[in-house]
């Protein structure tokens, strides 16, 4: 899911065919309502993104992951009605 974040950089996004979401997107849909205590994830890793160096964002938005990794996987298993 944070590819979703990088990839939204203005540098990465205008050579990328799949993106922005129009064109096909880059993450799967269910990424997109996934929140992790009242909060959307996607919108938790940009924040990262955006206040990060990248090797930090990296290192945290996998952090941030393995936390709630419980939460964001049974969130998928939903989605996917498993």
């Amino acid at each position: 899911m944070v590819v979703e974040s990088i990839k939204k950089d203005p540098r990465l996004a205008s050579i990328e065919p799949y993106f922005p979401r129009e064109n096909g997107g880059c993450i799967y849909p269910f990424f997109f309502d996934m929140k992790v205590n009242g909060d959307y994830v996607l919108e938790v890793v940009d924040k990262m993104y955006d206040e990060m160096d990248i090797r930090t964002f990296m290192m945290s938005s996998f952090e941030y992951c393995k936390i709630h990794e419980e939460e964001i996987q049974k969130h998928i298993e939903a989605s996917n009605g498993i």
